[in-house]
């Protein structure tokens, strides 16, 4: 097998990067907009020429509904939907303790500043819904939008 078939594989991190970015039709540049990185970033990780940060990670999981499980070592089913208990109703509770909050507070950050309003409608949204701990952070990011806007 050729060192690019290799690096490409589904059977690592960055061809089930791959191979989650295909199954929803989307391109490259869409791909990578959508998790907040840049093409060429998100191509070195497919390619396997880069691992991916922890924080991108998470944004793979949540924005694409992915098994983190199945992201991480392929094991599982891909989307959070096809697991039964999800399919039932029966979420488990995200276990908040386990989340790298400084670094989830600098991707929403960066995040934040490159947001058009529709965006930062939709983040405020789902932050509030399944993340009541980051409210402070976003009553503190409209506040200080709305005190240098006046």
């Amino acid at each position: 097998m050729s060192r690019e078939k290799l690096l490409r594989d589904e059977n690592n991190l960055g061809g089930r990067f791959g191979e989650i970015r295909k199954k929803k039709n989307l391109t490259q540049q869409a791909f990578a907009q959508s998790i907040g990185i840049g093409q060429g970033y998100l191509s070195e990780i497919e390619k396997g020429l880069k691992e991916p940060s922890t924080t991108i990670i998470i944004a793979v999981v949540y924005r694409w509904k992915i098994n983190e499980g199945w992201l991480k070592t392929g094991a599982g089913p891909m989307f959070l939907e096809d697991i039964e208990d999800i399919k039932e109703g029966n979420k488990k509770a995200i276990n908040l303790k386990d989340l790298p909050k400084e670094e989830i507070k600098t991707w929403l950050d960066e995040f934040w500043e490159k947001a058009d309003d529709k965006e930062k409608a939709w983040l405020e949204v789902e932050m509030r819904k399944k993340f009541p701990e980051f409210a402070e952070w976003l009553t503190i990011k409209r506040v200080s939008e709305n005190g240098a806007a006046s």
